[in-house]
């Protein structure tokens, strides 16, 4: 009983030992599975390409990856296509992460957000306009006590040369992220300084 008491002990302690947030020191699960992710770029990634049903390439960049596993963790520069192949917008990723409360304890959930200048395409694949993504501090809610703070990318203004040309809708779509799984696809929108996540069920 009393070696029981004193393994409880020490797991308790170390779920509460390793990172810090707020004030409070807390052991996350499953942090740095993708190496330092400091800067934004995680040190374990690997280049792939996406192509559609049609076989046509729809993006092409790297991804984080953990145990020779590719993620859907966009992360550096990416060319991302239309369906009909053509260019649709280039740019820098980076990857961040919260801490969620999971069933085991602490748990860390990684996203990925624009950051940087990023040029955007019409159908013909000529240039539509240019944003810049300032990696910027919001709040998400999660279910842990008082959330948590994140990097996401934001567009804080319009460059003149674009103003008759982006619109205030643009800028909001614009800074959404997607981030599909095999059941699920999650948009991160921004939105008042606070991050939302909305789920669509895949069919």
């Amino acid at each position: 009983m009393r070696i029981q008491s004193t393994i409880l002990f020490w797991v308790i302690v170390l779920l509460f030992s390793s990172y810090v947030v707020g004030q409070e020191s807390i052991y996350i699960l499953d942090d740095n599975i993708y190496g330092d992710i400091t800067d934004g770029l995680p040190d374990n990634s690997r280049s792939i390409e996406l192509r559609n049903e049609q076989g046509k390439v729809i993006g092409v960049g790297k991804v984080a990856f953990q145990k020779n596993k590719s993620t859907n963790l966009r992360v550096g520069y990416w060319k991302e296509y239309y369906q009909n192949g053509i260019l649709e917008k280039e740019g820098t990723y980076k990857l961040g992460s919260y801490v969620q409360c999971c069933f085991g304890g602490a748990c860390a959930q990684y996203y990925y957000y624009r950051t940087g200048l990023w040029k955007f395409y019409d159908t013909d694949g000529n240039i539509s306009h240019e944003l810049e993504f300032e990696p910027s501090k919001i709040h998400i809610d999660t279910n842990c006590e008082g959330g948590d703070d994140l990097l996401f990318g934001i567009v804080e203004s319009i460059p003149l040369n674009y103003l008759d040309k982006v619109s205030a809708d643009m800028i909001f779509e614009s800074q959404k992220v997607k981030i599909k799984t095999e059941n699920w696809t999650e948009i991160f929108i921004p939105l008042n300084g606070k991050l939302y996540i909305e789920l669509i069920e895949e069919n």
